[in-house]
């Protein structure tokens, strides 16, 4: 992937209403993290980033020129998070993360399809897209735009698995090789599709008596005591709040494994901060089989902690997201990142999972990346055993870190629920990072 240069500025002012002041002069607030360096605000401006190198993307190398006080230096990084103005495409922010050019680093890495499926061409099936993106693990120079898989051979019940990608040497595929990529379906039959609608159309057989009948009276009578309540807040049709906020959001899940092992560790900062959450608006957690997970109502919101463990949370979101009758525009998702800075937050709307094996599963489940995500820096994100890092207890000042980030999530919680996404990401991703000595003194 080829390096391009980007002249930026190093600026001091940050938080309030700086990021909307910027963008209205004709720039665009950025930050530089990672490096075993202190967090750096920056600032592009829009007509000379055009000029230089058109459009930006995630996961672009770029060596960023940086202007300051203390006179010019260049750095390495990758582009590692973009926001945009949904309506008008405009860049909002970016995240740009320090890197060493002789170093491996973990990526997220788009798949794309190519050719057209005999199956679809001469059998008229239809080609399923299932998964998205993959991890990798390479240099920086050997990172490619995308991943393109030749799908022309596939014939109907056929499937494309990670196994199967053919992949250019030095680069290490990180995400599990039985998942699939592609598949194609059958089509239905006009037969079929009269069935189902003579079927939906039929009433409803009379319950049967004995003891399938029983049971099943037993788990719709389970079923009818979490019904959601007449005076719940949030109007499902209209996605509107009665009481007058915006609440674009109606589901907060945080991400975590279930046990007294997993409490306090890196990977369970998603519960720590629906536990504060639920604790500073008085709600109650009950264990509810239907979702697998325990849920808490707090002021109009539903909370979720799902109790299987993290690399299958989309089984219990996508239980609460259709018991609902929502979608993923309805989902905000609290999860622990170990390419930001301990104790970082970082807002956003859409995008990938960014290696985050929750994340995946929920972008599988519900077949859909168009979510809110906060994302908690928890660092680890050079080291080699990732796994051993998030599964761990951290030391004392590291802890006091994010209980402060879980103190300044769950207040971006609710400002997403009052002011909408944008307004928290102004808020909460300018945000200085407060170091661990800083904690300590």
């Amino acid at each position: 992937m080829a390096q391009l240069k980007i002249s930026v500025q190093e600026r001091s002012q940050v938080g309030g209403n700086r990021p909307r002041r910027l963008r209205s002069q004709g720039f665009i607030p950025a930050v530089l993290y990672g490096g075993g360096e202190e967090t750096m605000p920056l600032a592009l401006e829009l007509s000379r980033l055009k000029k230089e190198t058109g459009m930006l993307h995630e996961n672009q190398i770029v060596a960023l020129e940086i202007a300051g006080d203390g006179g010019s230096r260049t750095r390495s990084a990758i582009v590692k998070d973009t926001q945009f103005d949904h309506l008008s495409g405009a860049f909002l922010h970016i995240d740009f993360q320090q890197i060493s050019l002789d170093e491996k680093l973990t990526a997220t890495v788009a798949i794309e399809s190519i050719g057209d499926p005999i199956g679809v061409t001469r059998d008229g099936g239809i080609l399923e897209h299932i998964l998205r993106e993959i991890e990798v693990h390479c240099l920086p120079a050997d990172l490619p735009d995308s991943i393109e898989v030749d799908v022309s051979a596939l014939e109907i019940g056929d499937t494309i698995h990670v196994r199967d990608i053919g992949i250019t040497a030095g680069i290490e595929i990180l995400t599990e090789p039985e998942i699939s990529i592609f598949t194609i379906a059958a089509p239905i039959t006009e037969e079929e599709a009269e069935a189902l609608e003579t079927a939906a159309e039929a009433p409803t057989e009379a319950e049967v008596i004995g003891e399938e009948g029983e049971a099943e009276r037993k788990r719709k009578r389970k079923r009818e005591k979490w019904k959601r309540p007449n005076n719940y807040p949030l109007d499902i049709k209209s996605g509107s709040n009665r009481s007058g906020g915006i609440n674009e959001l109606r589901v907060i899940v945080g991400l975590g494994n279930p046990g007294r092992r997993y409490r306090k560790t890196r990977h369970n900062l998603g519960f720590r901060v629906l536990d504060r959450l639920a604790e500073t608006g008085g709600a109650g957690w009950k264990k509810k089989r239907l979702f697998e997970a325990w849920t808490a109502r707090c002021n109009g919101l539903i909370l979720v902690k799902p109790a299987t463990y993290v690399n299958l949370s989309g089984r219990a979101v996508r239980a609460v997201v259709d018991y609902y009758r929502l979608s993923g525009r309805d989902l905000v998702a609290v999860v622990d990142d170990v390419n930001l800075p301990a104790g970082m937050i970082r807002i956003r709307s859409g995008g990938g999972a960014g290696g985050h094996h929750g994340l995946e599963s929920i972008i599988r489940t519900l077949g859909t990346r168009d979510f809110t995500r906060i994302r908690i820096g928890v660092g680890g994100g050079e080291l080699g055993d990732l796994t051993a890092h998030v599964l761990s207890r951290p030391g004392k000042s590291e802890d006091a870190l994010y209980e402060q980030a879980a103190a300044e999530a769950a207040e971006a919680i609710k400002t997403i629920a009052a002011e909408g996404t944008e307004a928290a990401m102004n808020i909460f991703n300018q945000k200085k990072v407060t170091t661990e000595e800083e904690v300590a003194d």
